[in-house]
């Protein structure tokens, strides 16, 4: 540092020396400090007699006595005469004032432009934190269909990783049926069209498992006001299969008796042609007029009676399900199974049998194929009688009000047992009771 002049004089008399609104210093060849503002004596505390006594370094906080003051800049940390300590950051300026050539250090107090860094850098951490947090799946999309960005239940939902998802698009990993509806959606959005728009649509995870999902799009601008879309996604998967579950349970069995004159026929038929949710075609008695009727008709079930068909009960079944395959076939009978088992043909017993276990046996039947978690008849034997009364009352579809008025009970005891019985099977709901049970007693009666 060198100086042209002596600047005393000219420094004490220049207004904007003495009343600029930051720390201004005169620092001499060795750093020591000569001369300083108004601001800078109230920002360190000390007198003009006391600050002029000390070098610049005897400020510095930072703990590195080798910092180079003598850059044009550089950003450390200040100490007032109390001790306390404040960041700050330190230009240095070549100025002519007054006739003379000033070296002059300018420190700017980062205590405020810091504290707000320290929030943004908070509040930062807490988006972060929010975006990682929330039950739904969130993912960015630029113009090009990529993703910027997902966060990780995202990531969880379809089984790749962040960097796996950037390398593709969206279509990669939508089911191709939906394909077509999520192009037109998009194509309106970057088209103006719409600013945000929801649909429902189904992914493919990694593991090739179908996924349905709520989607809701939403406008965003990136860092350089390029327009993106904000994609939040809602795993509803477990309420389609509910859904699913229930337009099974509302739906109305066609049912038809092949079997000849008697009375368990007489009674089945009976009871059949009451029983909600079964709609009774009606009864045949030969093998030639179960064709015709099978032909004409659309039927969903159809009984065979193990006296009647005998030993062609084998040939029957073979046939029918060759010629009719959408027709659900069982043998009936009132002992042990022991013509069906080795083909594995349904058998429904109907001896000692309620009504309500026919009726989940007919729907159990109906939707064979479909997957559900067998129950645990452990458990299920655990049931005091009253339960597994209601258990099977619940299953066949009746509501709360229902079984009260038929066992006796007000809806809201009702409504208690059937907690317990869920909570004691470990099943989630009614409905999915009412098509475990009826697959479960498929297998085991």
């Amino acid at each position: 540092m060198n100086t042209t002049c002596d600047t005393s004089f000219a420094i004490d008399e220049c207004q904007l020396f003495l009343n600029f609104p930051e720390i201004i210093l005169s620092l001499d060849e060795e750093g020591r400090i000569t001369k300083a503002n108004y601001y800078a004596l109230k920002a360190y505390g000390y007198s003009l007699e006391e600050l002029t006594a000390l070098k610049i370094t005897d400020l510095d906080a930072s703990g590195n006595k080798l910092k180079n003051y003598s850059q044009p800049s550089l950003e450390t940390v200040h100490k007032r005469k109390d001790g306390t300590t404040f960041p700050v950051k330190i230009q240095y300026r070549g100025l002519a004032c007054c006739g003379c050539n000033l070296n002059l250090y300018f420190v700017q107090d980062l205590t405020q432009l810091k504290s707000v860094e320290q929030r943004a850098e908070v509040d930062q951490q807490t988006l972060e934190l929010l975006y990682d947090s929330l039950p739904v799946g969130i993912a960015i999309y630029d113009r090009n269909e990529r993703m910027v960005r997902c966060n990780n239940v995202f990531k969880n939902l379809l089984g790749y990783s962040q960097q796996e998802l950037q390398q593709m698009t969206w279509q990669d990993y939508t089911h191709p049926d939906d394909v077509l509806v999520s192009r037109k959606w998009v194509d309106y959005f970057y088209a103006g069209k719409v600013t945000k728009y929801k649909l429902e649509k189904r992914y493919i995870s990694k593991a090739g498992e179908v996924i349905w999902a709520s989607v809701t799009v939403g406008r965003m601008l990136s860092y350089n006001n390029n327009v993106q879309r904000l994609v939040v996604v809602e795993n509803i998967t477990e309420r389609k299969e509910i859904e699913r579950l229930l337009k099974q349970e509302s739906e109305v069995l066609n049912v038809v008796l092949f079997g000849k004159q008697s009375v368990m026929m007489e009674g089945l038929r009976f009871i059949l042609h009451n029983l909600r949710g079964i709609n009774l075609i009606g009864q045949v008695i030969t093998f030639e007029d179960c064709l015709s009727l099978l032909g004409l008709r659309k039927v969903d079930i159809l009984l065979i009676d193990q006296e009647t068909a005998g030993e062609n009960y084998l040939n029957y079944c073979q046939l029918l399900s060759g010629k009719y395959p959408h027709t659900k076939i069982a043998l009936i009978g009132t002992r042990e199974n022991d013509a069906g088992e080795k083909e594995k043909i349904p058998y429904i017993n109907l001896q000692d049998q309620s009504q309500e276990e026919l009726l989940l046996q007919l729907k159990g039947l109906c939707h064979m194929g479909n997957f559900v978690e067998p129950l645990d008849w452990s458990k299920y034997e655990s049931l005091t009688p009253r339960e597994k009364q209601i258990l099977f009352m619940v299953a066949s579809g009746k509501t709360n009000k229902e079984i009260g008025q038929e066992i006796h009970l007000s809806p809201s005891t009702v409504r208690n047992y059937v907690s317990t019985i869920l909570q004691k099977l470990n099943i989630p709901n009614r409905t999915a009771a009412a098509v475990i049970l009826y697959h479960s007693l498929l297998n085991n009666k």
